[in-house]
């Protein structure tokens, strides 16, 4: 199949607006609640269903993966076509079709992507965006402090891939940018994975 092909069909599988949809089953809709981002965790902290939150953050993630593997294991595409197409499913997620370009910010299907092309990043990224999250209570923190630590590990596996990365934790950043002015503020909105004691 010609690789263009493999771009659209690769931005429509990102496309895909699990954060939205699953909510919205549930008679909620996610864009006119909280930081109305179509993300996983404005689906976890405003829904009231912890299934609901972490159900789009998997599927999130593994929108990522799943294209991604498959990609690397049976398409026959070169390393460089695979991190376009790892940019691709992120911006996907991140400019739906579905919703007028309005979707999350791309940290699950990030390291999902990540995870598709080197399984091992699952420890890399969630060893450190999991604790993190559980002690600050901030979750666009503990994943931009993630990606970061995820992206100087990809240069030690190749330098594309540390490219495609840092160009992924920069496209991040940005898409934080109201976070980190709430971050420097003071106040960030606060997540707790496993309720509040």
């Amino acid at each position: 199949m010609n690789f263009y092909l493999w771009i659209i069909l690769f931005y429509l599988i990102g496309s895909i607006p699990f954060s939205y949809i699953l909510p919205k089953i549930k008679g909620f809709d996610v864009t006119k609640s909280g930081s109305s981002n179509v993300g996983g965790t404005n689906a976890l902290r405003t829904s009231g269903s912890k299934v609901v939150g972490f159900s789009c953050m998997f599927l999130d993630l593994f929108k990522g993966v799943i294209p991604l593997y498959f990609a690397k294991k049976t398409f026959g595409i070169d390393a460089t076509e695979l991190y376009i197409l790892y940019i691709t499913v992120v911006v996907g997620h991140n400019y739906p079709v579905w919703l007028k370009f309005k979707g999350g910010k791309g940290v699950a299907t990030t390291a999902g992507g990540s995870m598709g092309i080197y399984p091992p990043f699952f420890f890399v990224f969630y060893l450190t965006w999991l604790p993190l999250s559980l002690i600050t209570k901030y979750v666009s923190l503990s994943s931009l402090i993630s990606l970061f630590i995820m992206t100087i590990t990809g240069f030690f596996i190749h330098y594309k891939f540390g490219i495609t990365l840092l160009i992924l934790f920069l496209f991040s950043i940005y898409k934080h940018r109201a976070n980190i002015k709430r971050l420097i503020n003071g106040n960030e909105n606060k997540t707790y994975l496993l309720g509040k004691k």
